[in-house]
This record gives C-alpha cells, structure tokens and sequence, in this order.
C-alpha cells in the first residue's frame, strides 16, 4: 500500500520563516562586528592619551588590527547572509562589502545593514533586540 499525499498541507509562511532564521543569524554576526569595531577603534583613539611604553603600544595596535580584520571577515558573513536572503543584486553586495573596508564608514554600513535586517524580521514576526532576534 503506498502512501497517499494528497491531503498533505505545507505552511504558507515556511519560506519565510527560513528566511527569517538565516537573516536573523546574518544580524547577529553583525552586531558582534560592530561592536569589536568599537572596541578596537576605543583602543586606538585611547591609546595615545596613555602613558604606555613602545612595546606595549605596538602590540596594543597589533591588537587594535587583529580584532579589525576579525570584525571585517563576522561583517562580511553577516552582510552576505543578509543580502543572499533579502535577494540583493550583486552590485549592492560588492559595494556594501568596500564600505565595510573604509574604518568608521563601517560602522554606518554596519547600522544601515542591520536596520534593513531588522525592519525585515520585524514584519515577519520576529522582537529584535541588542542581542538579536528571537521569536
């Protein structure tokens, strides 16, 4: 006897429900990014006005990079995350992407790309917090 599908019913709001998983995790890559930005660039404005050896300076700069690189690759996935699920034409991916290399104009990209996120997750039922999204 072989099984009878015709009576099966999907949810009409599947799609957008998976959607909204990966755009919330997109999000919430993109909010680490913009706060080890801030971090690392609190460190390199807060460096100078320290009484800091050479040493100690050149390895908090080192630091200040590392976790700059760090944040660009977290921001990368999550504006790719984002722009996959919400269809964005190439273009605005490749130019999104080059913001995210300008210091302090990655931090505008950052909060443009994360309102966009948000205000998508938002109509699909989702709170949004500091923290992210949840249902």
């Amino acid at each position: 006897m072989e099984p009878n599908f015709a009576d099966l019913k999907f949810n009409q709001s599947q799609k957008t429900d998976l959607t909204a998983r990966e755009v919330s995790k997109g999000q919430k890559a993109i909010i680490y990014a913009f706060l080890i930005n801030l971090v690392a660039f609190a460190l390199v404005e807060v460096l100078p006005n320290l009484d800091v050896s050479p040493t100690n300076g050149s390895y908090m700069v080192l630091a200040s990079w590392a976790l700059r690189v760090g944040a660009v690759v977290l921001g990368l996935f999550g504006i790719f995350k984002i722009a996959s699920e919400l269809q964005w034409s190439a273009l605005a991916k490749v130019a999104t992407f080059i913001l995210l290399l300008i210091p302090l104009i990655n931090l505008i990209t950052l909060l443009v790309v994360n309102g966009k996120a948000t205000a998508f997750l938002k109509k699909a039922g989702y709170k949004v917090g500091l923290a992210g999204a949840h249902k």
